[in-house]
Parts: C-alpha cells; structure tokens; sequence
C-alpha cells in the first residue's frame, strides 16, 4: 500500500489487487458475518454499518472501466484556474520522454491562455 496523497478529510491510496482484495473480506465480515450491534458497531468502527457497506459495495464493483489506466498527465483550464494531474497507478509522478513532455507543455500553455 502507498499512501499517494493526505488531507485531514482524505486520503488517497495505491493498493495492490492482493491488498484490495484483503481489506474488501476484512470489510464483508465486519459488516455481514460476526455479529455486532449497531451501537457497538459504530464503537469499534468509528463509522456505521451502512456507511461501511456502502464503502464495500464501491469496493466490489471496482473502478469504471473507461478509466482503468497506469498513469494520467493532463491539464486543463477551470474557472480562471489551471488544473493539472500528473500520477501514475502506484502513486509515483509520470515519467515523460523529450515529445510527451513537449505536448504537455503545449497543453499546460492552452489551459494558462484559457484561465487567462
């Protein structure tokens, strides 16, 4: 597990499909196998049952596929603001060559015209 990024309200993890597939069992037992009232589920778990449930069921059905890819580099403008995303699948930066890093820069360049 790598823990990409950190905020007091998120966190954005790299897991494995092993390390995935781990925590979505660890999760289904807590919320559908051993019993524990919802009181104390709440208790132990810092959070409900349906919220964790909820948090499982997002687990098994996986990501959209149309964006199942290792790494993304784009850029784009929003509001007068330059937006930019450069990260791979394992949380580490994306590794460009001399003419990616070139159409990048022409990409960054539109979206500062753009904001502009």
């Amino acid at each position: 597990m790598n823990i990409v990024l950190s905020s007091p309200d998120r966190t954005l993890l790299s897991l494995t499909r092993e390390e995935l597939v781990g925590i979505s069992n660890a999760l289904n037992e807590a919320c559908n196998g051993v019993y524990i009232g919802d009181e104390e589920f709440e208790a132990r778990m810092g959070t409900s049952r349906e919220a964790l449930r909820s948090v499982l069921a997002a687990l098994l059905a996986g990501p959209d596929p149309s964006r199942q890819v290792l790494e993304r580099a784009d850029v784009w403008s929003d509001h007068g603001a330059v937006m930019v995303c450069s990260i791979n699948a394992f949380g580490d930066p994306v590794e460009m060559g001399e003419s990616s890093a070139l159409a990048f820069s022409k990409l960054l360049q539109v979206a500062i015209e753009e904001a502009s």
